[in-house]
């Protein structure tokens, strides 16, 4: 089986929603005619992503859902995340450091040589 995969990526906010999901679902609609399987790989961010989720599981509710999947993509990591991540990572790297202090073993009594 052939797979057909398409891509649907857009702005955040859409002027008008509803012409749009309706644009959109003609091409689906059309898109499953043509082709043996279809990929539609869709974000979730914004208006469009959306818009075209919705389109593309209407279509496949009302129409033809034996040909066709709807793929979640995420997005690329955001400064929000990369923040956590590095913040994630330095917790655990002095976390770790103190687990090592307390396997060290303790010096018994006296000054150090250079105190003397």
């Amino acid at each position: 089986m052939r797979t057909y995969s398409v891509a649907f990526f857009g702005h955040r906010y859409v002027d008008n929603i509803i012409k749009v999901g309706n644009l959109l679902e003609e091409q689906i609609r059309k898109l499953i005619d043509e082709n043996e399987y279809v990929d539609f790989l869709v974000g979730r961010n914004g208006a469009f992503d959306q818009c075209v989720s919705s389109s593309v599981l209407r279509v496949r509710k009302n129409y033809r859902d034996d040909n066709s999947a709807l793929v979640l993509v995420l997005p690329y990591p955001i400064a929000e995340y990369l923040n956590n991540e590095n913040y994630f990572l330095d917790f655990m790297a002095n976390r770790l450091d103190m687990m090592m202090d307390e396997q060290k073993p303790k010096k018994k009594g006296g000054f150090p040589k250079s105190f003397m």
